[in-house]
């Protein structure tokens, strides 16, 4: 929730977050993820994955919810790995 409040400061969770819950990307450790519907129409994913070393946040910002299926898309394709690339 403090991520949230952070990135969307004067707007309630309870109002703006939808889809929060779990998920899965191969096999990564943790992975926890939402959607944001904020008033003027604009919309929001977020993704965090959790490996052993490492953590990442993926997430894309539309204009409007046109870009849901583009968010979907995104977070299946994700491949990450525990490892360090140069």
């Amino acid at each position: 929730m403090n991520d949230l409040l952070g990135d969307y400061p004067g707007y309630s969770p309870d109002t703006i977050m939808r889809d929060f819950g779990r998920c899965s990307f191969s096999d990564t450790g943790s992975c926890m993820h939402y959607s944001v519907y904020l008033p003027d129409g604009s919309y929001a994913k977020k993704v965090f994955i959790a490996t052993m070393h490492y953590g990442h946040v993926f997430r894309i910002q539309c204009p409007d919810d046109e870009c849901k299926n583009l968010g979907e898309y995104m977070t299946n394709s994700i491949t990450v790995k525990d490892t360090r690339s140069n």
